[in-house]
This record gives C-alpha cells, structure tokens and sequence, in this order.
C-alpha cells in the first residue's frame, strides 16, 4: 500500500479517535491510541515525501497540527447542541427548567388566606377549586371529603397547601413587652424570700449586754 495513502488513513482514524473520546469515558485509553494513529500517519508522511515531495510534508505536518485543535474545538462546540452531548456532558438544568414559573408562583401565593371547595377526596393530595378555578393541592396530613370547605394556609411548590377552616393554625398574640416587664418583675418578687420581722420572730437566746 502507498504509504501517503495509509498516512492519510491513519490520520482520519486519529481524528476519529479523538472525538469518540469525549462520547465513550475509557480513562484515556482511545486518546493513546488517537496520538499513536496520528504520529504513526506522520511519519509514514515523512518516509513518502522526505527526499521526493518536502513541501508536501510540511503541508502535512501544519494540517495535522491544525486538524487536532480544530477537531477538539468543533467537538466540544457541538456537544452540547445534541441530545446525546447532552446526557454526556450532563448539564445543570436551566433555572426555568426547576424553578415555577414566576407569575404561576405569584399567582398561588395570592391565593393564600381564600377559601375554596374541595373537587375529590384529598388522601392528603387533589383538586381544590377557588374562585372558580381548579388547582392542585394537598392538606398536611388530613383527608378531606369531596366538596369540603377548605381555606388556603399556603404553597408548596406548585401545589396549595388547604385545611379545614377549623383546623386552621393561629397565629399567637403579639404581646406588649410592658406586660412582659411587669409580669417578669412580678415572679421576680415572688421567688425572693419574705422579709422576716424581727418582732413577730424573737430570737431563741439572748444577747449578752456588757
């Protein structure tokens, strides 16, 4: 076989090489063996044109060093634009891919505090209708029956969160830190002793008078 022939053989399977190893992980096996094919070309290219065609090796020589950055470039360019690239490269999901679309957030979050029915039993998740749209719900830890009375307590993630009215958590008092003050200062008093007076509790001896 002419060996400029197998030199350019071996180098189309180099390169070939060099892009399988971004697809298939082998550890940095098939990249050896893309660099053995690529100087293995090389030097067939060297034996064929040396003493005939010197200008035709080192045209050679400038593309196979042009060729392999090039080919790793539109390689990684690539990749990711293809489903497969995709599932190698494994990239992070898109912000909007994880995260509710921010009007659909807003417009749950609006619904706190309404109240609505529900449209089947909730076992603890279903369908809630509020102000005559159906959405998604659950209720922490309750099953509700079918057209129960429910009111909004809250959003998780792109579902209403809805109790009973009865049921609804209430929220504590708000207390005036002057009440505290008193109150604190009134177990203060009672856990100090009484003063004992010394009249009512004589002492048990007397003292010596000089």
């Amino acid at each position: 076989m002419d060996p400029i022939l197998f030199a350019f053989m071996l180098l189309m399977l180099g390169l070939a090489l060099l892009v399988i190893e971004f697809f298939i992980p082998s550890g940095g096996m098939i990249g050896i063996i893309s660099g053995i094919c690529i100087l293995a070309s090389v030097f067939l290219a060297w034996r064929g044109w040396y003493k005939t065609n010197p200008t035709a090796l080192y045209i050679f020589i400038v593309s196979v060093l042009l060729l392999i950055p090039a080919t790793v470039i539109g390689t990684l360019w690539v990749m990711p634009r293809t489903r497969f690239g995709n599932h190698v490269l494994l990239q992070a999901p898109k912000l909007e891919d994880v995260t509710p679309f921010g009007e659909e957030q807003a417009k749950l979050e609006s619904l706190i505090g309404k109240s609505g029915k529900t449209v089947n039993m909730l076992n603890p998740g279903g369908m809630v209708q509020v102000d005559s749209e159906r959405f998604h719900c659950e209720s922490p830890g309750l099953i509700l029956d079918p057209g129960s009375d429910v009111e909004v307590i809250g959003v998780n993630g792109n579902r209403l969160v809805v109790c009973p009215p009865s049921d609804r958590p209430l929220d504590l008092p708000n207390r005036d830190s002057t009440t505290d003050q008193i109150a604190l200062k009134s177990d203060d008093t009672a856990l100090q002793p009484e003063p004992q007076n010394d009249e009512s509790s004589p002492l048990d001896f007397e003292m010596p008078q000089n």
